[in-house]
């Protein structure tokens, strides 16, 4: 059975959701961890943890509206849980885009604001993920 290629929307969805929290996690984990693994380069990594995952969550956040309002001949998606899904889904990657904006423009940002960026950005685009499965799964 041949796939439609216009529901490549769907895949790349799937397959984009993920990496931005992933990076989103792993730098607050560098921020708040105290190991001595990452010492010398911690603020490198927690930088390229943001700016990759908010690159990345460019194209979920895309996709995601695509799937959503039908575009591309795909079913348009009916309210419920997926307007939750959505809403925390653009809060987290907004909130990622900011703080990569942020540690671009400034050198230094506070700590205590991209730790709290971080978590709250984690924490709604967890969210988003555990409402998309209700979203996929019909729930």
């Amino acid at each position: 059975m041949e796939e439609d290629p216009l529901k490549i929307w769907q895949h790349i969805h799937g397959a984009s959701v993920h990496f931005p929290l992933a990076m989103a996690v792993a730098a607050l984990v560098a921020r708040i961890a105290p190991t001595r693994i990452l010492a010398e380069h911690r603020e490198s990594f927690i930088r390229l943890c943001v700016i990759a995952g908010a690159l990345i969550s460019i194209p979920a956040v895309c996709s995601g509206l695509a799937a959503m309002n039908g575009w591309f001949g795909i079913e348009p998606w009916s309210a419920g849980r997926l307007v939750g899904h959505r809403n925390s889904g653009l809060i987290g990657s907004i909130l990622l885009i900011m703080l990569a904006q942020l540690q671009v423009i400034v050198k230094e940002p506070p700590r205590w604001l991209t730790t709290l960026i971080l978590l709250v950005s984690a924490l709604a685009m967890g969210y988003a993920g555990f409402l998309g499965g209700y979203v996929a799964r019909g729930y």
